[in-house]
């Protein structure tokens, strides 16, 4: 699908979607997952998109010890879940981001959870964390071109 303009082919359990109600209902909850997945895998990258309200709360130690500046994320009228808050840490050394508190609501005073972001390595042209605590990501892959078989067809593998 098209994230952009919500174009797009929805399959399950073999079977092509082809009323519209369904189809339209699938492709919002596979941009809704998008949205989040990505933001598991390339928040640092988003810190600066638009909406985003980015600001310096102040200095702190991350669950492992480490001396980090630590920034507040909030949105303002984007996203899927505008609510939400972050508390980002970014190492001081290598200003890398090495633990994320997350808030449901913005006005909570206690994050639900905290993961930390450890186990850079070099992807491509980028530098990406997979390490996420109980949440491990895994089978990254950066490329710098794809096929166009892949956003023509069902049928596509690498």
């Amino acid at each position: 699908m098209n994230i952009n303009d919500m174009q797009g082919k929805v399959r399950k359990g073999g079977e092509e979607f082809s009323h519209p109600a369904s189809l339209s209902k699938s492709l919002q909850m596979g941009k809704e997952v998008w949205i989040n997945d990505s933001y598991w895998l390339v928040m640092p990258f988003k810190l600066k998109d638009s909406g985003v309200r980015l600001t310096y709360a102040r200095e702190d130690t991350t669950q492992t010890g480490q001396k980090a500046d630590v920034l507040d994320l909030q949105f303002k009228n984007v996203g899927v879940t505008p609510n939400n808050r972050y508390e980002v840490y970014v190492d001081q050394e290598d200003h890398l981001v090495t633990q994320w508190n997350f808030f449901t609501n913005a006005t909570d005073s206690m994050p639900r959870f905290s993961t930390p972001w450890d186990g850079y390595k070099q992807h491509g042209k980028i530098m990406l964390s997979s390490g996420r605590g109980n949440y491990q990501l895994s089978e990254i892959a950066v490329r710098e071109s794809m096929a166009d078989a892949a956003f023509e067809s069902f049928d596509w593998t690498e």
